[in-house]
């Protein structure tokens, strides 16, 4: 490697970048598990027209940040992972829905 190469892609974040498909669904993935486990309210968007109470709000919006964690979490270790073809497609597929989910629901990531 060069000097200029080493420079730019031997950095920390170089390096993130070199693997971002990995790096990027488990550093996503642990925020939205430590949410799942440390919130304290969900978006009004949790709550129902007819009312749900915040307590079921609250536990829809938990289990949403720990379903689309974890499936970014597993997205980023796949190579760790001794799955099947199939496996892995659906590993993917549930990645690729958490980073929908969590595109339609960004505003909202914070506590």
């Amino acid at each position: 490697m060069t000097d200029s190469h080493e420079a730019t892609w031997g950095t920390p974040l170089g390096q993130d970048c070199v693997d971002l498909c990995r790096t990027l669904p488990r550093w996503l993935g642990d925020r939205l598990m430590f949410l799942g486990e440390h919130t304290s309210g969900a978006p009004a968007s949790y709550y129902s027209a007819s009312g749900e109470d915040a307590e079921h709000a609250l536990g829809s919006w938990t289990h949403d940040l720990m379903k689309h964690g974890l499936a970014l979490g597993v997205a980023g270790n796949l190579s760790s992972l001794d799955l099947t073809i199939d496996e892995e497609e659906k590993a993917h597929e549930a990645a690729d829905a958490a980073m929908l989910w969590v595109a339609a629901n960004y505003r909202n990531l914070w506590d």
